[in-house]
């Protein structure tokens, strides 16, 4: 194994620390047990109602801290707001300053998967959620109506928005349903199934 290979940039949703809901839960393991494997993570992580951690700094090389970008004027895209408010230019930069691969951690975190200044780089999307039926059976069981149509329009939006898959070189579903869909939209791409990572590493 190369230098290169032994180093991963890793895109998060949300701060992975503390891991005690379900998509961080996958997160943070995984991260574990990749440290455990020696390999180098720099992590790139989106603030959302979390504070800076250094559970994180002890098994990642280098952690970035981006501010999202919420609200109503964020909500004014053809984009989903969950992705279009996750890009910011200085996770881009600090993408650039490296050639290793980049690991997205699902699909709101795929703003810059299609960058053509990414085009050589290697590309890994790991999928928690097919998110458009995820928004959709949300939008089914929310009463109140403007949560109600948020999801609606968010459901729409990421149906639109998973073609730009298109540009991973790699796609691991958490599930064999989530897979054999992915295998369908995406014929020409490779396909793994990788359950979730978890505390328990035992049986």
């Amino acid at each position: 194994m190369t230098d290169m290979e032994k180093y991963l940039n890793i895109i998060a949703f949300n701060i992975p620390w503390p891991a005690n809901y379900g998509g961080i839960i996958d997160v943070y393991y995984k991260m574990k047990a990749l440290h455990q494997c020696g390999v180098k993570i720099i992590l790139h992580c989106f603030e959302y109602e979390r504070a800076h951690s250094p559970e994180l700094e002890a098994i990642c090389e280098k952690v970035f801290y981006y501010k999202r970008h919420t609200g109503l004027r964020t909500n004014m895209t053809l984009l989903p707001y969950n992705v279009y408010s996750r890009k910011h230019p200085e996770l881009i930069a600090n993408l650039l300053k490296n050639d290793y691969p980049i690991l997205f951690e699902g699909l709101h975190c795929c703003y810059y998967i299609n960058d053509p200044r990414l085009h050589n780089r290697k590309k890994i999307y790991r999928e928690a959620n097919i998110e458009h039926d995820y928004y959709y059976h949300l939008a089914q069981a929310e009463s109140h109506p403007i949560r109600k149509n948020f999801f609606r329009i968010e459901a729409w939006r990421f149906k639109h928005y998973q073609k730009i898959l298109k540009h991973a070189d790699l796609m691991i579903a958490v599930s064999t349903t989530d897979a054999d869909y992915l295998r369908h939209q995406f014929p020409d791409k490779p396909v793994e199934f990788m359950p979730c990572f978890h505390t328990n590493n035992q049986i």
